[in-house]
């Protein structure tokens, strides 16, 4: 049994593997380090509740940007003095990093105290955090094997594949037995990542006012869910309502309970359910109820995707640091035939005819009798115990790297 800190960023996608690895390896001691604006506390609190762990709370760092660069540096001195006392107090053995600029105090501290450092990347394109931290690591753990094109090459050495953990209940599906999606017709999910997406809520909306124009709704959608995020989720209620309004040949019925909108519409031309909701925990079920995906590429929400073996359209977000959800799209589109691209360009909304287009062409590759999960994006928890716990580490396997995009 090891003490293990892990440090966490501030989203969903440098928090969720700290989460998967304590539900799958409950045999540690854990402890948490994330940034106060983290959108993860209610995570947090069952982690605390069920596992027993401890979570402090760090003022977030920003790189060493120039504008406020002062402040940065104190904020930086200041945590990484907060958690190398804390290692010392808890006597850690071991540091785990899952980028972000967040990450470095974190690392810094570790090497400070002659602590093993494994830092953990989620995306294809290793980050500028991670890119920094490599040659302080022990061991580095990228999620995709084209991430070695973008990591130095004297680090390769020290460079492990794992896919990105995911959370326990993905992994207690049987195959052929997890997917909730009936004959009837296509189920759609919308979804913007932990913190929401409002050009995908508004694509989401577009595609409703197209499905309610056309009454004969040839794509044969069945259900629409949209999960909005907690700060657009008003926002997005209010436009749903402004549109169905103004359809007035339509009738439905509407019932709104903790957070969740679900309107039923049940004309003779018209069979279609739409559910709206904030945020959800428990995304597997979403997943397993939707024929098709419509969702930001992530590291963790492609890793997701890709495990489920499921249909989807990935929109990266424009703005993500270097692009890099752009990359984990075009990676997922290799690995996954019946996976889509559309590429959001900045200051734009999504292009509304290409979506389409992608959506009548994804219908098309709908196989619902073949839904069995890709076990090439299993974590090995097992290995990765014996990993961070080795105190040699195996040179990794050399294998065919695909060259950069």
């Amino acid at each position: 049994m090891s003490n293990i800190l892990f440090c966490a960023g501030s989203t969903g996608g440098h928090f969720y593997p700290a989460y998967s690895i304590i539900q799958n390896l409950p045999n540690n001691n854990y402890f948490l380090i994330l940034p106060i604006n983290s959108v993860n506390i209610d995570q947090v609190s069952l982690l605390e509740q069920k596992y027993n762990i401890e979570a402090f709370y760090i003022k977030p760092f920003y790189h060493f940007y120039l504008k406020n660069i002062f402040a940065n540096i104190s904020v930086f001195f200041t945590d990484v003095l907060f958690i190398a006392n804390l290692i010392d107090k808890l006597s850690i053995d071991i540091v785990i990093t899952l980028g972000s600029s967040n990450s470095i105090p974190s690392a810094v501290a570790a090497k400070l105290k002659n602590k093993k450092l494994i830092i953990m990347e989620q995306n294809v394109l290793v980050g500028k955090a991670n890119k920094f931290l490599a040659n302080l690591a022990d061991i580095i753990v990228i999620p995709f094997k084209e991430s070695l094109n973008y990591i130095n090459k004297s680090f390769h050495n020290k460079s492990f594949i794992f896919p990105n953990p995911l959370r326990k209940e993905f992994y207690l599906i049987e195959n052929n037995k997890g997917n909730l999606i009936n004959d009837n017709g296509i189920n759609l999910l919308f979804i913007g990542g932990s913190l929401g997406a409002k050009s995908i809520n508004n694509l989401a909306l577009k595609f409703l006012d197209f499905l309610l124009s056309n009454f004969e709704n040839s794509l044969n959608i069945s259900k629409v869910f949209i999960i909005s995020g907690k700060k657009n989720y008003k926002e997005l209620l209010n436009s749903l309502f402004n549109l169905i309004q103004n359809k007035t040949n339509l009738d439905y019925d509407k019932n709104i309970y903790d957070n969740k909108l679900i309107i039923k519409f049940y004309n003779r031309d018209v069979n279609l359910e739409i559910n709206v909701m904030e945020y959800v925990d428990e995304i597997i079920d979403f997943y397993l109820n939707s024929d098709i995906i419509v969702s930001r590429a992530g590291g963790i929400a492609t890793t997701e995707i890709l495990y489920l073996n499921k249909n989807a359209i990935l929109i990266p977000y424009p703005y993500a640091a270097d692009d890099h959800q752009y990359y984990n799209a075009l990676t997922a589109c290799n690995y996954n035939p019946n996976i889509d691209l559309i590429k959001e360009e900045k200051n734009t909304e999504i292009d509304f005819p290409a979506f389409i287009s992608k959506l009548q062409q994804n219908i098309k590759k709908i196989n619902k009798k073949n839904y069995e999960v890709n076990k090439n994006f299993i974590f090995d928890f097992k290995k990765f115990s014996e990993l961070i716990h080795a105190k040699y580490y195996p040179v990794i396997k050399k294998e065919e790297i695909k060259k950069e995009f």
